[in-house]
């Protein structure tokens, strides 16, 4: 008897469809929240920031848009505390500090010399508002581009050479909303005064990457900014 052969039919697949969910780093996610500051600050300095005194936008409105979201991210969101999210270590704080005073000492014997060719010379009252302003400049604006920022890119990355210039070049973008509104800096005065912000950017990052700690890099700024208020005076 011969053998019906039989055809298998092959049966049909079914198609699944699978839906990767995009995984968002935590370096992305920083990077979020820091492009939403960017956005409020440049929207607030190109209308009705725009002639506001220096003094509300340092003493008010920038540790509430700079500071405030970035410790609430670092507490709600990564579940750190204060001191590791933003590498404020207080663990070498002696020789930090000593390590920044030594840098620093030269611009502020600088920032008094040069303030004493000015043809109003600085007062007590105007020399400590100078240094308050400071202050509140440099922990505002190194705790998000240098604590939070620059932190989250060598969390990720781990390259020296990556890490400084990504975060120089973000902190200069946040610059720009006060440089582009400052009628004072114009032609080469803007060059120079850009040059020299993002080398001091370059120098603060290092300090940063090297000493793991926000200490340092606050005093530099303190120095720097000081410097700058005078000479602009």
């Amino acid at each position: 008897m011969e053998k019906k052969e039989t055809k298998h039919v092959p049966h049909k697949q079914e198609t699944h469809t699978v839906h990767h969910r995009r995984i968002v780093s935590p370096t992305q996610k920083a990077f979020n929240l820091w492009g939403i500051i960017v956005i409020v600050w440049a929207f607030y300095r190109s209308t009705i920031g725009a002639n506001s005194p220096m003094s509300f936008d340092e003493f008010i409105f920038k540790p509430v848009v700079f500071l405030w979201p970035v410790l609430y991210y670092i507490k709600a969101i990564e579940h750190k505390t204060w001191k590791t999210g933003i590498w404020l270590s207080t663990e070498r704080l002696k020789s930090h500090s000593k390590f920044a005073l030594l840098v620093a000492a030269p611009l502020i014997i600088f920032a008094f010399y040069i303030g004493s060719f000015t043809k109003t010379s600085l007062g007590l009252e105007q020399t400590l508002y100078f240094m308050i302003l400071a202050v509140f400049i440099s922990i505002t604006e190194e705790t998000l581009s240098r604590g939070f920022v620059a932190r989250h890119i060598w969390d990720e990355t781990q390259g020296l050479f990556k890490t400084v210039f990504q975060a120089s070049i973000l902190h200069m973008f946040l610059r720009i909303p006060r440089i582009m509104t400052m009628p004072e800096l114009f032609g080469q005065k803007l060059i120079i005064y850009f040059l020299a912000e993002l080398l001091l950017s370059f120098v603060l990052t290092i300090v940063f990457l090297y000493k793991k700690s926000l200490v340092p890099v606050y005093i530099l700024r303190v120095a720097a900014t000081f410097t700058l208020l005078v000479l602009m005076t």
